[in-house]
């Protein structure tokens, strides 16, 4: 008689409670974790200590499988789509200004401020692209089309003028 109580001890979450981490878990398991955290928040930097706040998994858990968290990493490859890398990279353009912005002349922070701004319209661009597609995707799940969702929004502006 085989006991219906026992657990697979990979995928068990036993234990498991808010808050509480899972002790361990497949090679894929992790990765999947892992990619998921990164799809949730795409412009963070993954970390150990990000990962302990927002992934399922506890450090024991990635240990049995990768050396090293930076191995890990690798491993759950997490690229940034062109729009959060282009914001990662405004981020870190901005706080190297508030460094270093001092000891630039104005016809330099002229040009720093001309190439910021093109890339904040582009910025602005593909945020509302994004959004849309989102939107698009949330309506799709219940079965409302692109043009379901024009032809409301056109409803919506005729009745605000």
């Amino acid at each position: 008689m085989k006991n219906h109580m026992a657990k697979n001890k990979e995928t068990s979450s036993r234990g498991t409670g808010k808050g509480q981490k899972l002790l361990s878990g497949t090679r894929d398991q992790l990765i999947k974790d892992l990619q998921r955290v990164h799809r949730v928040f795409p412009t963070a930097v993954p970390d150990r200590d990000f990962y302990r706040q927002h992934g399922k998994y506890a450090d024991a858990a990635w240990k049995e499988h990768f050396p090293r968290f930076k191995d890990f990493v690798a491993a759950a490859k997490p690229t940034l789509p062109p729009f959060a890398a282009a914001c990662r990279h405004l981020e870190q353009a901005a706080g190297l200004l508030k460094q270093h912005g001092k000891n630039l002349s104005d016809d330099e922070l002229r040009e720093i401020n001309r190439s910021f701004f093109g890339k904040v319209e582009w910025l602005h661009q593909e945020l509302k692209d994004f959004s849309n597609r989102v939107a698009d995707e949330i309506l799709a799940s219940y079965g409302i089309g692109a043009k379901d969702r024009s032809r409301g929004e056109r409803q919506e502006a005729t009745s605000q003028k």
